[in-house]
């Protein structure tokens, strides 16, 4: 049986299966949750990305306003359902930063 540490580490390590290092800006631990009635783990993992969909600011207008980062990059998160007995990765989705 695998700790949340262990399940952790390998959403750390499994993200970068999917995505390049340089796609993932600001990667962090979100949240941990324990499912008993599955015996998994549930690991969220939050990044910024590009924000394609409102109008991009260049640096300087960054420099002056700076809580225009919200309207470059956009915060998205990845779930991992980890098996706590083998610690194989089960699943990988989109989850909803709400």
């Amino acid at each position: 049986m695998i700790e949340a540490k262990e399940a952790i580490d390998t959403a750390f390590s499994k993200i970068y299966d999917y995505y390049d290092e340089s796609q993932l800006k600001d990667l962090l631990l979100e949240e941990v949750i324990f499912d008993n009635d599955l015996n998994t783990w549930l690991i969220t993992l939050g990044f910024y990305v590009p924000n394609t969909n409102k109008k991009a600011y260049n640096s300087i207008q960054m420099i002056v306003n700076p809580n225009n980062f919200d309207r470059l990059y956009e915060r998205k998160y990845k779930q991992f359902e980890i098996s706590a007995e083998s610690g194989t990765v089960l699943s990988m989705k989109i989850r909803d930063g709400n």
